[in-house]
C-alpha cells in the first residue's frame, strides 16, 4: 500500500491534452458567437436563412445578449473560486504564468478545466512517493 499524505500534491505544469483542448475550443467558440451582435444581424446567414421577421431577430437579439451575459457572468465567478479552491491549495503562485494558463482555461471552459486540474492533481498524486 502507497504512504499516505497529509499535504496536498503541488501541481507545477498544465498539461496539454487532446481532449481539454477540444473543449476549449468548443466553449470558446461558443462563448465567441454569443459575444458577437453581428452573427445575427442582417446580412448574416443566421438572420437571411431563420430571423427573416423584425419580431424573430428582436427575440434572437435579447436571447443572444442574456446568453452571453449569463455564460461569461457565471465563468467571471468562477475564476475566482478555482483560484481560491484549487489553485492556491495545491501551489500554484497567485498570478504567476502557470496561475494565468489555469485561470483563462477556466473563464473559457469552465466546469470542463475543473475536471482537467481534477485529472492533474490525480495524476501528480500518483507519481509522489
Amino acid at each position: 500500500m502507497a504512504p499516505q499524505h497529509s499535504d496536498p500534491v503541488k501541481v507545477t505544469t498544465f498539461p496539454i491534452s487532446a481532449r481539454h483542448i477540444t473543449s476549449l475550443t468548443v466553449c470558446g467558440v461558443l462563448l465567441l458567437l454569443s459575444s458577437r451582435r453581428e452573427f445575427i444581424a442582417p446580412g448574416s446567414p443566421i438572420y437571411d436563412h431563420l430571423l427573416k421577421s423584425p419580431q424573430a431577430a428582436e427575440t434572437a437579439a435579447k436571447a443572444q445578449f442574456w446568453t452571453f451575459a449569463i455564460i461569461a457572468g457565471i465563468h467571471a465567478i468562477e475564476v475566482p473560486l478555482f483560484a481560491a479552491t484549487k489553485l492556491s491549495k495545491h501551489g500554484v503562485p497567485f498570478f504567476s504564468g502557470l496561475w494565468w494558463k489555469w485561470a483563462v482555461s477556466c473563464f473559457i471552459a469552465g466546469k470542463f478545466t475543473w475536471d482537467h486540474f481534477a485529472e492533474t492533481v490525480k495524476e501528480a498524486d500518483a507519481k509522489r512517493v
